[in-house]
């Protein structure tokens, strides 16, 4: 067990001083982040788990690179769920759609097919989810590294290896568009419904299975 010991020691790091890549969207949620010390996900992710095992190296385009979850391997993890402000409430910043945007394929090319170019988002439901610590460390984690810690020595000699501690999540994204000029876009619903996906005459709504980490 001493290479577990000598992983919890590198391994645990909360949100705020790890890894996550800023972007541009919904900013005065992210300002509130900010605050709280927390970095944004880009793209939203529904994949991101409290108590997952990540491999972080600022090299990597690509890092962070999930190594492990809990629920991938039949562990439960426990955790406490804190409620945040509602603070992203105005479609006030406008972004390139061609900066990228987190939405699938079927809908961009929709998007393109109607003019647009821009797009805002705003978040509804933020909540913080934390792990219970103790239980991981002394439960959880100990699992999870009987099951598949074998092959995490490189990565822990390299400092490179992490714990999601606590991570940001939304319930809801609201997209609105534009065209090039700012003007809103009003996008008529697909004859085909689009499951997690509804329309409204002025946006369309993202509301997943699971939280949405952003």
């Amino acid at each position: 067990m001493n290479n577990l010991r000598k992983m919890t020691i590198v391994l645990f790091s909360t949100l705020a001083t790890i890894f996550f890549y800023g972007c541009a969207s919904y900013n005065e949620i992210h300002k509130m982040m900010k605050n709280y010390e927390f970095k944004s996900v880009t793209p939203p992710q529904t994949k991101w788990e409290v108590g997952s095992i990540v491999e972080h190296d600022k090299s990597i385009s690509s890092s962070p690179i999930f190594r492990s979850t809990p629920n991938s391997i039949g562990i439960e993890v426990y955790y406490n769920d804190h409620k945040m402000p509602e603070v992203s409430i105005q479609h006030e910043e406008k972004l390139s759609l061609s900066s990228g945007i987190s939405l699938p394929d079927s809908i961009k090319l929709k998007l393109s097919a109607n003019g647009v170019s821009k797009y805002s988002v705003i978040t509804k439901g933020n909540f913080i989810r934390r792990i219970l610590l103790d239980n991981y460390l002394n439960t959880t984690l100990q699992e999870m590294a009987k099951k598949v810690g074998d092959n995490w020595e490189p990565a822990i000699r390299e400092g490179k290896l992490y714990s999601l501690y606590e991570l940001w999540f939304a319930e809801e994204l609201e997209y609105k568009f534009y065209d090039e000029k700012g003007l809103p876009i009003q996008l008529n619903k697909p004859a085909t419904e689009m499951k997690y996906y509804g329309w409204t005459n002025e946006s369309l709504i993202y509301k997943g299975a699971d939280p949405i980490c952003i």
